[in-house]
């Protein structure tokens, strides 16, 4: 709670500080993951997506802040296999959770000849929407798949770092890297924490 009492306040002031700002769009694919998992260690990557906008401040000198609305994807996924001395079997688990993100990125604008190079560093605070484990078992040609709602023993709130840097061609398109060190606990259970490389592009509407 004390973290979205944060961002809606930095929210509030970046507007009164500045009447010049742009509006925009914003999404790509993400690489995600769980590290750190009781038991499993971390899991494998599986591929998500982001979507939603932002709002870009530009600061006095040559710093920018810009503030986004994402919905993103994050989980991971786990196998495993083996031969009981009569048949092989595997287990295959995938954590598929979805938030509500507010990055809050702190840029500076370097300008070329033809481009901005825009290095950047922030935080991130997601709330929890969903949360759902798949699962598939094969063991001697039978297969048996389901998936449970585990959205109650995931925690609500994911806290993380952001690093990354957005090339802007034309004072309007964005292309962006970043990576995301997910800080808080995924769930009560297993533990875990969110980790994502985010390759996106980005639209502002000036």
């Amino acid at each position: 709670m004390k973290q979205v009492v944060v961002i809606v306040a930095l929210l509030l002031v970046f507007s009164a500080l500045n009447a010049q700002k742009s509006y925009g769009l914003r999404g790509g694919l993400s690489m995600v993951k769980v590290n750190d998992m009781d038991m499993i260690g971390d899991s494998d990557s599986k591929t998500a997506f982001h979507i939603g906008g932002m709002v870009y401040y530009p600061l006095e000198g040559d710093f920018i802040v810009q503030v986004e609305g994402l919905f993103s994807q994050r989980g991971g996924e786990y196998k495993e296999s083996g031969y009981d001395g009569w048949d092989l079997w595997s287990e295959t688990y995938k954590l598929n959770l979805t938030y509500l993100e507010v990055p809050v990125l702190v840029k500076y604008d370097i300008p070329l000849e033809t481009f901005n190079i825009q290095p950047y560093a922030g935080a991130s605070l997601g709330l929890l929407l969903s949360s759902k484990m798949k699962w598939t078992v094969r063991e001697s040609g039978y297969s048996e798949s389901g998936t449970e709602d585990i959205k109650d023993d995931t925690n609500d709130i994911d806290f993380g770092l952001l690093f990354g840097g957005d090339v802007l061609l034309r004072n309007q398109f964005l292309l962006g890297l970043r990576y995301h060190l997910g800080l808080s606990e995924v769930n009560e259970g297993f533990g875990g924490k969110n980790s994502a490389i985010m390759i996106n592009a980005g639209y502002l509407l000036r």
